[in-house]
């Protein structure tokens, strides 16, 4: 999620995608097949082929991901906001006295314009549907949803919603010694399910989230036990908090860096300033413009932005020969 949230998401991917149809090309084949033959395609090839030609170190070689928009579909609404509407609404199927309450109704009616409008609502949704619980609890529940609930647009099970360029970039940077880390608002348990066992095959030991505050408690079988609280942990995700967070779970700034709203700017603009490396990082961002294939929106002060600076502006039209691991039915 964007800057419009405040959560901290800080996601690093060690393993990527053994499931998902994309192919981790030979040297002698095209690395990134799922993409057209444009100048955007042509730069990151570029790109990398400069980092192993001056030798940039292993160490030095990160990538930073934001994950809502970029690498998964955050329409119409974020991803882990729809997980905890169906939490919300089987709260108030429960409780008659919630049924008629916002946002409980609004979450039952599947009412994702009125839940996106109203800052109160999403945040509630996310941090009241599962309050007191474990975190295994909601991890248990968040994986059987995305796992077996498909999306009524693409008529897929949502963990399977990720744009197979995307996943196929990070392979290739994978390959090239790239360190990747996925730096994002959702909030890190959503993402440890998404990671685990699932179409995208993270790897979920290195995932650092828009962390919802838990408490220490000793199980009744002598296992630890970690109850959510009500509230998140600081610093928050969203302009100057992502590259303070990279800094400090990392401890350096990424030579590659790819987002699509202004939530990500700052981690964009970093990438692309001096580094200790011998060369200029490279920043890239995500143009959602293909109504056809997925969702038409941009975030227009972002496209400003990347003119100004001479970021990759990425088109899904343009620049992807597929976007999805799958066909629409």
């Amino acid at each position: 999620m964007k800057k419009t949230r405040p959560l901290v998401m800080l996601l690093s991917l060690g393993l990527f995608c053994s499931s998902i149809a994309v192919p981790i090309a030979s040297a002698a084949e095209d690395p990134l097949s799922f993409w057209n033959d444009t100048d955007n395609k042509t730069s990151i090839v570029n790109f990398v082929q400069k980092v192993n030609k001056k030798n940039i170190p292993i160490k030095d070689r990160i990538a930073t991901f934001d994950f809502d928009g970029t690498i998964g579909v955050e329409k119409p609404t974020y991803m882990e906001v729809i997980v905890s509407s169906k939490k919300m609404c089987d709260i108030a199927k429960e409780n008659k006295n919630l049924r008629d309450k916002q946002p409980y109704k609004a979450a039952c009616a599947k009412n994702w314009e009125l839940i996106n409008s109203n800052f109160d609502y999403t945040i509630q949704i996310i941090l009241d549907a599962f309050d007191g619980q474990t975190l295994t609890s909601y991890q248990i529940f968040a994986e059987n949803f995305l796992s077996t609930t498909n999306d009524p647009t693409w008529k897929q099970p949502y963990k399977k919603l990720v744009y197979a360029p995307m996943v196929q970039l990070v392979h290739y940077l994978l390959k090239n010694q790239f360190t990747i880390y996925v730096v994002s608002g959702s909030q890190t348990a959503f993402l440890r399910v998404m990671a685990e066992g699932s179409e995208l095959s993270l790897g979920s030991n290195k995932v650092i989230g828009s962390t919802i505050k838990f408490s220490y408690k000793q199980g009744d079988t002598g296992g630890a036990e970690f109850i959510r609280d009500n509230s998140y942990m600081t610093p928050q995700s969203g302009g100057n908090g992502k590259p303070e967070l990279i800094k400090e779970v990392i401890g350096k700034m990424p030579i590659f860096s790819a987002g699509n709203t202004m939530g990500d700017f700052e981690m964009l603009l970093s990438t692309t300033q001096k580094n200790n490396t011998a060369l200029t990082g490279f920043s890239l961002i995500v143009n959602h413009d293909d109504a056809k294939r997925e969702y038409k929106y941009a975030d227009e002060n972002l496209l400003k932005q990347a003119k100004k600076y001479k970021w990759a502006i990425v088109s899904m039209k343009k620049d992807f020969k597929e976007i999805f691991p799958f066909k629409k039915q």
